[in-house]
């Protein structure tokens, strides 16, 4: 993660939890900082921990995280109740 942020300095961050994104930092106060994404006109404001010096860094956080994802297991579905049917409630008088 990156230590020291200083405005103009460029720096990655992971957004939507799957890929990597270079931003340039604009300011920096209080533990958060703005940045701007290089591909547009736009900026916004993130904690200073979501910013990372290289992009290998950040893919490497990808990866950790992909590995702590849970997998719903095929082979034992999860039951379904159908005791109750589901009830409009236009059906119901409402």
């Amino acid at each position: 993660m990156i230590a020291d942020v200083k405005p103009k300095k460029r720096a990655f961050l992971i957004e939507n939890n799957n890929r990597v994104v270079e931003v340039e930092v604009v300011s920096e106060r209080d533990g958060m900082s703005i940045v701007k994404l290089l591909c547009s006109y736009g900026g916004f404001r993130i904690r200073n921990n979501r910013l990372y010096n290289t992009q290998c860094e950040a893919e490497e956080v990808i990866k950790k995280q992909s590995q702590k994802r849970v997998v719903h297991n095929a082979s034992k579905p999860l039951p379904i109740s159908h005791s109750v049917p589901f009830m409009h409630p236009h059906s119901l008088g409402w």
